[in-house]
């Protein structure tokens, strides 16, 4: 009984013990990654400058001293800024809410002087230290956050707005006393919800994993019992089989019969381990299947949801680029873990509980030699995860020069450049400093694994030690010797085991939140578009009211105070040199690009508030750089209203009018056909056939509102007459504008806007800006002489 006791004891200090180590190491994933968000509401707490201290790098007005502050730092130049900074003293103002005003000291000294003496006097205003501007990495204004009073960010806000909600909802009614950083008695970086534990990094994940497959898991979780139990079975089977053997051979008995049981139990065990494993390995590629098809949908569907002003910005491509491969294995990768760690958990409680039969000191030599090894491999799970992160860009930079190389689009650009030379250099330095690397860090990691393992000999020794000692002092075996042998052998590899398993644990866990950050990905201050109104018929028609636009990381206004109309059926032409905004404009048509001032009205109707898809459903464009698609010639065409695939009627007007139909006719397999070879063996079509097949999208669609940009671009001379000769047609009935740079196609419109430096520098008939005489005249005579030389004075 008192054995019992003791090996109960050690048994629970053990258990303790482990308990402790992961809550320390989860505590540490809390300090490095922040917290899940749980919801778009909560969506600052997943940010990654949750937690992180700006208390050095910025000095506190007095009067803000000791208190949670909202800080938002604004750019003078952004359009948004000036808003925000309002709302920001109107909340001060009624709610006495403590805010500080950072102003970007790189922008334009005049109107960062203007902020100053409009603002000074109704919210504290610094400029903001470059250090803090370079620490926290912002590329998009206004940026806003709170800090507690020990300057911890606590909260990064989506909108000014919202983060003063949050501000109210969680510091305005605490007493100052328990402001501090430690929120009440929690951790630094933590939310009012408690300390980070395991289940809250990883519960989302297990929740998905249940709800795709409980069968999974109910199966998994026998398996693992199963597997846990089998070692302690094999080794007392083990054990009974040598000293049966040994009287045998000694012959001290004649159980041959014994033996022979013994040897079938043996095989049994073995028989049932495998396919056990095999079984498991089988229904876990099956679950990753399974799982790589939901997350995979829900990235596409972020994806193609999220504002298309993200695809922008670099870091958001890198997040994108992180996530995606093997996103199943890697999602079950936790569970897996969480599986091997009960597993390995019942095969170390047997040992001990074997060892402990025979000696306690075999039990502390087996456990202490295992401890070093769980802080080092997770010390190594996290850099892994780490540099995995820093060589995101540098890993998509050597993928580029890859695609290059191997690709049929620009295979023959690189052979009439000569370029592979290049190519091959530039794709080398990058493969090559990235595995340089991760080359450094498995030196350093296999180095400190020679020292563990040389630290496990040491134990196993001192453990072979006792056992000499034991069969000197007491009764012992031959089998008792080699099953001595094995339970410390085994004991050893079960604490090793748990603690792989637990980094590891550590290292899918910060994937997991890297998943569900993207999946929350947000930057504030971007809109969305969430109209519920009905895209309207168009009587009175579209204005564009001082619409200026900057893309999210510029530092200036690509589009400046743009102002013009388009009357119902009017086709307008836009014109201008390259840069001068264009194409931008056209996507704040479109809403792919929310415009930072002004408006876009269709019949009044202001574009924020109109419906998603009745927009995207009234106005169609093809771009210049339209896809083109490894498909057939029915989707190619009917992709701008794909609910209308099977319309085999609207399908051959479309392609009639825009011209298609002259060489889709001669395809063996008509409007079936696929075109390019990438996959299959189809037709290669030339420039202006492709850019016919994109007339005929437009014409498909039906839209009210036709866009082309640079309809002839990729047109020979014949052809591009042919489309200018059924502009009428592909037009009739709809409000049309295009994009050109040949003045002559300009001419075919009932107005012209004619833009410069994003600016509207002239507009009017072709006739009224010839007589002008500005830009559009300079430009028309720039290309009537060029074509002059080249048509023998023909202009």
């Amino acid at each position: 009984m008192p054995s019992i006791v003791v090996l109960s004891l050690l048994i629970a200090a053990g258990c303790l013990l482990v308990y402790r180590l992961l809550r320390r190491q989860f505590h540490n994933l809390q300090a490095e990654v922040g917290h899940l968000p749980q919801a778009s509401a909560d969506w600052g707490l997943g940010h990654p400058l949750v937690g992180v201290s700006i208390q050095h790098l910025l000095t506190m007005p007095k009067e803000l001293a000791g208190r949670p502050v909202v800080i938002m730092i604004a750019a003078p130049g952004c359009g948004l800024c000036k808003g925000s900074v309002e709302r920001l003293i109107q909340a001060r103002e009624k709610q006495e809410l403590p805010a500080l005003c950072l102003i970007m000291p790189k922008d334009d000294p005049q109107k960062v002087q203007e902020y100053f003496q409009t603002f000074h006097s109704k919210l504290p205003l610094q400029m903001a230290p470059e250090e803090l501007i370079n620490r926290l990495n912002i590329t998009t204004f206004p940026f806003s956050f709170i800090v507690d009073r020990t300057g911890v960010i606590r909260r990064v806000g989506e909108s000014v707005n919202q983060l003063i909600a949050k501000y109210r909802a969680e510091w305005q009614q605490k007493p100052q006393g328990k402001q501090s950083g430690k929120q009440s008695g929690k951790q630094p970086g933590k939310p009012q919800g408690g300390k980070l534990s395991l289940s809250v990094i990883l519960g989302r994940a297990f929740r998905l994993v249940w709800q795709h497959g409980k069968g999974w898991m109910l199966f998994s979780l026998l398996a693992s019992v199963v597997m846990g139990t089998l070692p302690i079975a094999a080794l007392s089977v083990t054990k009974h089989l040598i000293d049966t053997v040994t009287d045998l051979v000694l012959k001290r008995s004649e159980q041959f019969s014994m033996a022979l049981w013994l040897l079938l139990a043996q095989f049994l065990i073995v028989l049932l381990s495998s396919t056990v494993q095999k079984a498991q390995e089988y229904f876990n590629r099956k679950m990753e299947f399974r799982l790589d098809h939901v997350l995979q949908q829900q990235i596409m569907q972020k994806t193609s949801s999220v504002p298309y002003s993200y695809f922008d910005l670099p870091e958001f491509q890198d997040h994108l680029d992180r996530v995606n491969g093997g996103m199943g294995g890697r999602f079950l990768q936790p569970l897996k873990n969480v599986l091997e760690i009960g597993k390995s958990a019942l095969v170390l409680l047997s040992f001990l509980g074997f060892l402990f039969t025979v000696h306690w000191s075999l039990v502390v030599i087996s456990t202490v030699a295992s401890i070093p090894i769980f802080f080092i491999q997770s010390g190594f799970g996290k850099r892994s995860f780490q540099l995995s992160v820093a060589q995101t860009k540098t890993t998509r930079e050597a993928h580029y020069f890859s695609h290059l190389l191997k690709s049929r689009p620009a295979a023959g650009e690189v052979r009439l450049f000569r370029l592979a030379p290049h190519l091959m250099r530039r794709w080398s330095q990058k493969f090559l400093k990235n595995a340089a690397e991760q080359l450094s860090l498995q030196k350093k990691q296999q180095t400190a694994y020679v020292g563990l393992d040389g630290i496990t000999a040491l134990f196993y020794t001192l453990a072979a030690g006792v056992m000499v000692w034991l069969m000197r002092t007491s009764t012992v075996t031959v089998g008792d010797f080699v099953a001595i042998g094995q339970a410390v052998q085994g004991t050893q590899g079960s604490i090793n085991s748990i603690s792989q398993q637990m980094a590891r644990l550590y290292e899918s866990g910060l994937f997991i939140r890297d998943y569900f950050s993207l999946l929350h990905y947000e930057v504030p201050g971007v809109r969305q578009m969430k109209g519920t109104e009905p895209f309207p018929a168009l009587v009175q028609g579209i204005s564009v009211e001082n619409v200026s636009y900057r893309y999210l990381q510029g530092r200036r206004d690509v589009l400046q105070n743009v102002s013009f109309t388009i009357r119902p059926g009017e086709k307008l032409a836009l014109v201008g040199e390259n840069g001068s905004g264009k194409t931008t404009l056209v996507k704040c048509l479109m809403g792919l690009y929310p415009v930072t001032d002004g408006q876009i009205c269709f019949d009044g109707v202001n574009l924020d508030g109109i419906e998603e898809g009745a927009l995207r459903k009234e106005i169609n464009v093809i771009f210049q750089d339209f896809i083109r698609y490894q498909l057939s010639v029915r989707e190619n065409i009917a992709c701008s209203e794909i609910e209308r695939y099977g319309d085999d009627e609207r399908l051959a007007e479309a392609a009639e009018k825009s011209g298609a139909a002259q060489f889709v006719g001669r395809m063996a397999q008509g409007y079936d056909t696929y075109l390019g070879r990438m996959y299959r063996d189809g037709e290669d079509l030339s420039g202006g056939q492709w850019q016919k097949i994109a007339l005929a999208r437009a014409v498909f669609a039906d839209a009210q509102v036709v866009i082309l940009d640079e309809p002839t671009a990729a047109l020979d001379p014949q052809a591009e007459r042919e489309v200018f000769a059924q502009f009428e047609r592909l037009t009739a009935g709809k409000t049309a504008i295009f994009i050109s740079h040949r003045m002559a196609a300009a001419r075919l419109a009932d107005r012209i806007v004619v833009l410069k430096d994003g600016r509207v520098a002239e507009q009017g008939t072709h006739a009224e800006l010839i007589a002008l005489g500005g830009e559009y005249r300079r430009m028309y005579e720039m290309q009537a002489e060029w074509y002059g030389v080249e048509t023998g004075g023909a202009v």
